[in-house]
């Protein structure tokens, strides 16, 4: 959803995992995203790549 006051679009979204499946003790994921392809936007947003998320595991 784009905020005008802060000119970003923002979204929610759950993240959902059980473990980290790296066994380094740091409990650390990181999530990775798709590139983006719309029909319905700027071209210059086609094969955007949103950057990694770094979450922590309980």
């Amino acid at each position: 959803m784009w905020n005008s006051s802060t000119h970003r679009a923002e979204t929610t979204f759950q993240v959902s995992a059980t473990r980290d499946g790296k066994v380094d003790k740091d409990k650390e994921i990181y999530v990775h995203f798709k590139p983006i392809f719309t029909g319905d936007a700027s071209p210059a947003f086609n094969n955007y790549q949103v950057p990694f998320v770094q979450v922590g595991a309980s």
